[in-house]
């Protein structure tokens, strides 16, 4: 009868005060019980020679650490399983835990199958090679080949299984994450007259890109407009002219002819009368 075949993984969670310290002992610790760092990845948030290329790194390994303030390591260790326990208590001494966590998943059924048709496999893989040795005709040797290969195919794929289970069982995976809070401030280098022309400088560029965001988001409209009223202003214009010349001129008003001289005066009543 099989032993039981148990697969088991765990995942840690540890504040330190000195990550790349930490780093190290869980190094030793897993190296010690036999074990191996299969990846490591170390994040520094605040980057000593105040270049950029930190946080590129950060958005290229994928790690979710904030900008400014945390530093984060992940470790995936592979360790002896029956050492688990005993890596999983030298790793919490290294600073304070936040989580622990842990998972089993009994494979015994699928190992005991997998083991079971790998032997049938290889006997039967072995009375088609000696068919193959034996036959002369040449579709038989076609068929035969065939069939051989897709046996073989299989075999190793069992067998692959196997070893997957086996590893599974005698190692563990721990997933350990390492992070400390920095108590570095962030302190900006534009200070005094530089900082006030780069503030002024950022200014007048948000000015612009708002004016230019504008007229752009204007344009469509004054493409329509401006032809249009072009339009209105020239029948306007023309129309106007046509009425004032279809309007006549009013008569002007004549006063009373003057008499000619030497004309007697026409009669009219006496002053005096």
């Amino acid at each position: 009868m099989v032993a039981a075949k148990i697969a088991r993984s765990a995942w840690l969670g540890i504040k330190v005060s000195d990550l790349t310290g930490s780093a190290a002992r869980a190094r030793v610790i897993a190296t010690g019980a036999g074990g191996e760092v299969t990846s490591e990845n170390v994040v520094t948030s605040i980057d000593p020679t105040g270049s950029s290329r930190t946080a590129d790194l950060r958005t290229e390994s994928g790690a979710s650490v904030p900008d400014v303030g945390v530093d984060e390591a992940r470790m995936v260790l592979s360790v002896p399983a029956k050492a688990l326990d005993q890596v999983l208590t030298d790793l919490s001494k290294i600073g304070s835990v936040s989580y622990r966590s842990s998972q089993s998943e009994d494979v015994t059924d699928s190992y005991v199958d997998t083991k079971a048709r790998i032997e049938p496999m290889r006997d039967g893989i072995d009375r088609v090679r000696a068919l193959l040795s034996k036959t002369t005709d040449l579709q038989q040797v076609i068929t035969l080949e065939s069939e051989l290969t897709r046996r073989q195919a299989e075999l190793d794929s069992l067998t692959q299984r196997l070893a997957q289970l086996d590893q599974m069982t005698t190692t563990s995976d721990v997933t350990l994450t390492l992070w400390t809070d920095s108590t570095t401030p962030v302190t900006g280098s534009d200070d005094g007259i530089a900082g006030g022309l780069r503030t002024a400088w950022d200014s007048l560029l948000g000015s612009v890109t708002v004016i230019l965001t504008g007229l752009a988001a204007l344009l469509p409209w004054l493409v329509v407009l401006v032809p249009l009223t072009l339009v209105a202003l020239r029948y306007r214009r023309r129309h106007g002219v046509v009425a004032a010349a279809a309007v006549p001129a009013a008569p002007v008003a004549k006063g009373p002819e003057p008499e000619p001289a030497g004309a007697p005066a026409k009669a009219g009543k006496d002053p005096d009368e």
